[in-house]
């Protein structure tokens, strides 16, 4: 409660409500208030975060700033625009809107998975086509069963676990050959299933539409309809 009142009452909410705890144990572990101030502490007393509810206490301000002067006004505004730049600077690496955004975030996880992509991709072209007269063993299927999160907007029925068993000599989809190796994605996000092979839509249960993403937004509704409330026209058109 001290270290609250004396940063200006901040709400215990993420991440100020950890930025609070952890500088109390500072102040403890160093056995001296405020010795030790970590970077989002003193970005929070510069005005980076905002207007503070409540004044922060002058005598703490000054030990934690020093000299460093205070941001007048918002601070968003003082930051040069990052997206454009980033996405010339990321090229083909960046597929779509999400992965600059995922790179201006977290550069250093953005870039790992984009790297373990490309191989993905890059051993799936040199992986040799596999027909159904040539293939000396039945393709394995893999299930994933992870939980919904609790809340009221989402809906989740469970995966059966027969499907870990389910190994035919070969797999037809919409009457494309998938024999070999098949990854299954399940998501309510057009962004992460669009550059797949093939689109199963589901509505209320039912098959709603099957194909490709471009199929799809020519002869299926429903799969419009869901690309027109979470993409953008031009992202939609890809």
């Amino acid at each position: 409660p001290k270290v609250r009142a004396d940063l200006g009452y901040p709400p215990l909410v993420t991440p100020t409500s950890q930025m609070v705890g952890s500088q109390a144990v500072q102040n403890v572990l160093s056995g001296q208030r405020y010795k030790v101030v970590g970077k989002e502490i003193k970005a929070y007393c510069r005005g980076e975060y905002g207007r503070t509810p409540a004044p922060i206490d002058p005598e703490v301000l000054k030990k934690i700033l020093g000299d460093t002067p205070q941001v007048k006004g918002r601070f968003a505004d003082s930051l040069a625009p990052e997206f454009e730049k980033t996405k010339k600077e990321l090229g083909d690496v960046a597929k779509c809107d999400e992965d600059v955004l995922s790179y201006i975030a977290f550069p250093q996880v953005a870039m790992n998975f984009f790297k373990e992509r490309a191989a993905e991709v890059k051993t799936k072209k040199e992986e040799p086509p596999v027909s159904k007269e040539n293939s000396s063993a039945a393709p394995h299927v893999y299930v994933a069963d992870v939980a919904a999160p609790e809340v009221s907007t989402y809906t989740a029925r469970p995966i059966e676990p027969f499907a870990a068993t389910y190994q035919p000599p070969h797999l037809v989809m919409g009457g494309r050959d998938c024999a070999g190796t098949c990854v299954v994605t399940i998501s309510q996000r057009v962004a992460a299933v669009r550059s797949c092979d093939q689109i199963l839509v589901l509505d209320g249960g039912a098959v709603a539409g099957l194909g490709t993403h471009e199929e799809l937004l020519a002869g299926c509704e429903v799969y419009k309809e869901i690309c027109e409330s979470q993409l953008t026209s031009e992202e939609a058109g890809r």
